[in-house]
């Protein structure tokens, strides 16, 4: 689903062709090319220096990586109370997040109304309302075109009902519609 929605957005993208919001750059300054790792290097960066980084820097894949490796090694302790143990501490940071993002999805409301408050006040071209109008059109229409078609589709070739299946779970897909934070419907789905 995930590479489906980015097709979408990506073709939405270069059909609708968002003009371009930000200023160009002044007379005379140069904008450096990006360096192309390739693939090894990329793996290599998936391996941490310390524990800490990848949470520090938002390093998903990494995170993955480590979840899979600490749940396999826990599985993997002899001394049964020692597993509780580290289990039980996991759940217990699994509910300080669970109660943080509760937190955060409510202040939400004032940290968007501050945003768009913001950006509008920085648009004053009406070549950038323009094409905020049009870059948010790709991303509403990539969005219904992936809940509304994509997934229904993906949901009947799995052998599910999609309307009852969204009716079920309401209550996540409006978290996470309104909040676009998949880490705030985990306690709710």
């Amino acid at each position: 689903t995930t590479y489906g929605a980015a097709l979408v957005s990506c073709c939405l993208f270069l059909l609708i062709r968002p003009r371009n919001m930000v200023n160009p750059l002044p007379a005379g300054e140069v904008v450096l090319p990006m360096v192309n790792h390739g693939y090894w290097s990329y793996l290599q960066h998936l391996i941490p220096t310390n524990f800490f980084q990848p949470f520090i820097e938002n390093q998903v894949l990494t995170v993955l990586m480590l979840a899979v490796l600490i749940g396999l090694a826990l599985r993997q302790i002899p001394d049964e109370a020692a597993r509780k143990t580290i289990s039980n501490v996991f759940k217990g940071f699994h509910g300080i997040v669970t109660v943080l993002t509760q937190w955060l999805l409510r202040l939400i409301p004032i940290g968007l109304f501050g945003f768009i408050t913001s950006s509008v006040e920085t648009l004053h071209a009406k070549h950038s309302l323009l094409g905020l109008g049009e870059y948010l059109s790709v991303i509403v229409f990539a969005n219904l075109i992936q809940g509304l078609v994509i997934l229904p589709l993906w949901l009947r070739m799995k052998g599910l009902h999609p309307w009852k299946m969204m009716l079920a779970l309401m209550r996540p897909l409006s978290v996470a519609f309104f909040s676009k934070s998949s880490v705030g419907t985990l306690p709710l789905t």
